[in-house]
């Protein structure tokens, strides 16, 4: 009983980690576009809580949130707290970065 537990916590947590990956690369392509410019953001910690609710008729199923740096081409590298929404628990649906 005690493997059957410890792996489906192994399993749930490489699910997370795939996520709050996704996240960071979901922001990079986005803030990309937006500055004209290669923008990296490395995640340091991350975190997702289920959420499964509506927000204006669209379905939320949970919120990745985490710290990381956001680092532009020959700039220094900025702390930051990131968020994002994701639909049908893989879907992500809007991101958002704020310094710190």
């Amino acid at each position: 009983m005690k493997k059957i537990i410890t792996i489906l916590t192994f399993l749930f947590w490489i699910q997370g980690a795939a996520f709050a990956t996704e996240c960071t690369e979901y922001l990079s392509k986005n803030y990309s576009a937006s500055y004209n410019t290669a923008v990296e953001i490395n995640s340091q910690k991350e975190y997702i809580d289920k959420y499964e609710n509506n927000i204006n008729n669209q379905f939320i199923s949970s919120i990745i949130y985490g710290k990381g740096y956001f680092k532009q081409e020959n700039k220094r590298k900025q702390k930051i707290t990131y968020l994002c929404t994701l639909k049908d628990y893989k879907t992500i649906t809007w991101g958002y970065v704020l310094p710190r």
